[in-house]
């Protein structure tokens, strides 16, 4: 998952002093890769993880001296040695960490990159080092579409120097017509999986952030209604839990032939056919979820949002 939509977030609630620490380079094996970030606040809390919980006790150590001296570091960690940092825990990577100090100046950046990511714009995350993995500048473009020239997080040469290149992409929209109670866990878990969750339904006393929690959005309309608001894109992820027949014929009506990347449908396959009046699309997943013989609203929302997370990281391995 994305941890660095999640620090954006808490920096921007925060008037506490903060380091951003990330990984820039790993040889080997690592928990976590290239692009992994963690922030560091001045009263000792943390947002985000950049181990299985060997390295953090050392890097906020570390970070005491980048909040006294409001500079920059960079941490090397050889996780291969099993009697020092790596304690046995079979990672075998060595790790390059810089730990970055927040000024006001990087904060307004980094807010900026917030509202981008909310917008739905991607952003290159671009860090210049010298010959001594000392970090000399940081840089970021927003870009509307994904850019092709930046498909990994990597560290590379760069004249006498190196420059490691973060793509951030923005959260995938979940948008579930329907608020009944299968919608509460569904909405729940998605929204810790990087998700941005907009709930749709017309009762106004179903469709609020009291009764389900954890929404982005919500929306009390007419389905139809709330299509027009919220400018559907492909690589919107669609789930249909209405349980009304019409209001799921209607919905698809307009979903279909808009090359969505994925449309589910709670219910039978019989049931969406005859909603469709026609053969299922590839896009269409009926019934929603794998296929785990899950019963209740928590082990059918599992299903749902195990199958979206799969869909999800095969789309982006084919870009």
């Amino acid at each position: 998952m994305n941890q660095f939509a999640l620090i954006l977030k808490e920096l921007s609630q925060t008037d506490r002093e903060c380091v951003l620490v990330t990984v820039i380079h790993v040889k080997g094996s690592a928990y976590l890769g290239e692009g992994t970030t963690m922030l560091i606040k001045n009263d000792g809390s943390s947002v985000g993880i950049i181990s299985p919980g060997c390295l953090e006790e050392d890097v906020m150590l570390q970070a005491e001296n980048v909040f006294q001296d409001k500079n920059s570091l960079t941490l090397i960690y050889n996780m291969a040695d099993a009697e020092g940092w790596g304690i046995g825990n079979g990672c075998n990577g060595i790790l390059y960490l810089t730990l970055e100090y927040i000024d006001e100046e990087l904060k307004q950046r980094l807010t900026e990159i917030l509202a981008n990511l909310n917008d739905g714009l991607y952003t290159i995350h671009q860090k210049y080092l010298n010959g001594q993995y000392e970090l000399e500048q940081t840089v970021f473009k927003a870009f509307k579409h994904q850019p092709e020239a930046f498909q990994e997080q990597k560290l590379l040469p760069n004249g006498s120097g190196y420059v490691f290149t973060h793509m951030i992409e923005p959260k995938t929209r979940l948008i579930i017509f329907g608020a009944g109670i299968d919608a509460r866990p569904l909405v729940d878990m998605a929204r810790h999986c990087d998700f941005h969750v907009i709930l749709i339904d017309p009762r106004v006393s179903l469709c609020n952030k009291q009764n389900i929690p954890g929404a982005d959005q919500y929306i009390t309309a007419h389905p139809l209604e709330a299509i027009k608001k919220i400018n559907l894109k492909r690589n919107d992820y669609i789930v249909l839990m209405t349980h009304h027949f019409l209001h799921d014929k209607n919905i698809l009506q307009k979903l279909i032939g808009q090359s969505l990347d994925y449309i589910g449908i709670m219910g039978t396959k019989e049931r969406s056919k005859k909603l469709l009046d026609s053969n299922i699309p590839s896009n269409v997943y009926t019934p929603v979820g794998l296929s785990i013989g899950a019963e209740g609203p928590y082990e059918i929302a599992v299903s749902i949002l195990a199958e979206l997370i799969h869909i999800r990281n095969e789309k982006r391995k084919t870009k």
